[in-house]
This record gives C-alpha cells, sequence and structure tokens, in this order.
C-alpha cells in the first residue's frame, strides 16, 4: 500500500490520483472515477456547442495522471453521450 506521510492540508489532487491508480484504493479511485465523470461531460458539451472536426484533446496534468483509467474503461465514453 502507498503511504503517504501527508497532513490532510498538504495533499494535492496528484496524491489522491497516485493513490488511486498505483494502489487502487477505493475512496481515492471514487474520486478518479468522479474527476472522469465530470471530465467527460463537461467534453461531451463542449463538443457539442463548438462542432470541432479535428476531435477534442485532452490535456493537463490531473487528465494525465488518469489517463490509464480513460483508456482502460469504457466509463468516459459512455458518460459522455
Amino acid at each position: 500500500m502507498l503511504e503517504i506521510t501527508k497532513t490532510a492540508d498538504e495533499l494535492q489532487s496528484g496524491d489522491i490520483i497516485a493513490c488511486g491508480m498505483k494502489t487502487g484504493d477505493e475512496l481515492c479511485m471514487k474520486v478518479v472515477q468522479k474527476m472522469a465523470e465530470i471530465l467527460a461531460v463537461e467534453v461531451g458539451n463542449m463538443a457539442l456547442k463548438t462542432l470541432p472536426y479535428g476531435g477534442v484533446y485532452l490535456v493537463g496534468g490531473v487528465t494525465m495522471g488518469i489517463m490509464e483509467f480513460l483508456e482502460r474503461s469504457d466509463f468516459f465514453v459512455e458518460t459522455m453521450y
């Protein structure tokens, strides 16, 4: 198990994502899933508003941190539609 030696005030999103992705911690994975859900809904909304013919690029630190989750599950795509 990944041991976090930070206080609650010192924790950052990267710490929670790393804990969820590396150890499969149930609570941290719920955070990752909720982030993916919010991201999917917003990406879907943005795509409907702008009709991007070239697609949508997902960038940023959180997105890169949960990329494995986004790639290995259908959750993101199913939530987006």
